[in-house]
């Protein structure tokens, strides 16, 4: 310590180590140490960092942070290194000049994501004594800028959708710490009820989950579990609690109304329809009792026991007709 031992195959974006990273301040460093054996392409290594006031280290760099890579060798190290850094495409956005042990980089406004270092070693200098030292470094800037609900995938503000919907997204401007995205208390919806009014006694709640669980990433995926949304007028507000990875909160509650109506001629599922007590009604005109929508069909009498029955077109006209095979009387009805 606190030295960290490379772990081989790491030769590639796909299969980097993952070094564990001292926070001190807006500073954060690696340590590992490794050799490049004879043949070996490189040795790649995702780089993290833990926000500000947390625990746990997230891959994706924020705009600004800057990436420190320098390399040492021991004497009886044969190896002539080239240290690169790398986005999450494996596209070098940085190099170290020819003899230099040292490379650095800043992520760009609108570039933050996964980065990478690579150690290469030059021709001939790679096998068994070609070990090196190498430190990792990045500097974060402090973020104070808040998150933003950028954009959903409920029905626009204030349109009257007939769509069935039991699920939608969320598209915010930055990753958030998935702790506060996950809690189902960071969402409200609420169908207004008959009085037409939210925050009323009347007032219908749907519960809202993740699904599936956010990570990371700047979509969050949502569910109503306890959909789908019903005819009627909805608000669903995304609470001040979601927070970005540095802890900064959303500026306001985002809020988004919209109205949900049946499809012409169709009749949308309850919401908990999972016995016979609770089932659906496919009425067009469910409060009316009976509204006319099924009526009994005509009774035809046949034979002694009937058994089958079979549709067929057993004269001239144009209308289908029913065969029944009765077995007690031995005979057919038609």
């Amino acid at each position: 310590a606190p030295w960290q031992v490379e772990a081989e195959d790491n030769n590639e974006v796909a299969q980097a180590n993952q070094p564990t990273f001292t926070r001190e301040g807006t500073n954060q460093w690696a340590k590992v140490l490794g050799y490049l054996r004879d043949a070996d392409p490189a040795d790649v290594f995702s780089l993290s960092y833990t926000p500000q006031g947390r625990t746990e280290a997230v891959r994706t760099l924020p705009d600004g942070t800057t990436i420190s890579v320098s390399l040492a060798r021991p004497d009886s190290s044969t190896l002539d290194a080239v240290l690169d850094i790398l986005n999450a495409q494996s596209t070098v956005v940085a190099s170290a000049p020819a003899g230099n042990s040292s490379v650095a980089h800043t992520v760009a406004p609108g570039a933050a994501g996964t980065y990478y270092a690579r150690v290469r070693a030059n021709t001939g200098t790679d096998g068994l004594l070609a070990q090196y030292l190498l430190t990792v470094a990045e500097t974060i800037p402090s973020d104070l800028i808040p998150p933003q609900i950028i954009a959903d995938t409920l029905p626009a503000e204030g349109t009257t959708s007939t769509a069935v919907l039991d699920r939608f997204t969320l598209t915010v401007s930055e990753e958030l710490a998935p702790a506060t995205v996950n809690d189902p208390a960071a969402y409200d919806l609420h169908e207004a009820g008959s009085d037409g009014s939210f925050d009323t006694a009347d007032d219908r709640p749907y519960r809202v989950a993740t699904s599936p669980a956010y990570a990371n990433g700047t979509t969050i995926f949502l569910q109503i579990t306890d959909g789908p949304l019903q005819p009627g007028h909805y608000r669903m507000t995304a609470q001040t609690t979601l927070r970005d990875l540095n802890l900064n909160a959303l500026p306001a509650p985002y809020t988004h109304s919209f109205r949900i109506a049946n499809s012409p001629g169709f009749v949308l599922e309850n919401r908990s329809n999972d016995t016979l007590a609770d089932a659906t009604t496919l009425s067009l005109a469910p409060a009316s009792a009976p509204d006319g929508s099924f009526l009994p069909g005509p009774s035809y009498p046949v034979g002694s026991n009937p058994a089958f029955v079979l549709a067929g077109r057993f004269n001239a006209d144009a209308l289908p007709d029913l065969a029944v095979a009765n077995i007690s009387s031995g005979n057919v009805s038609i």
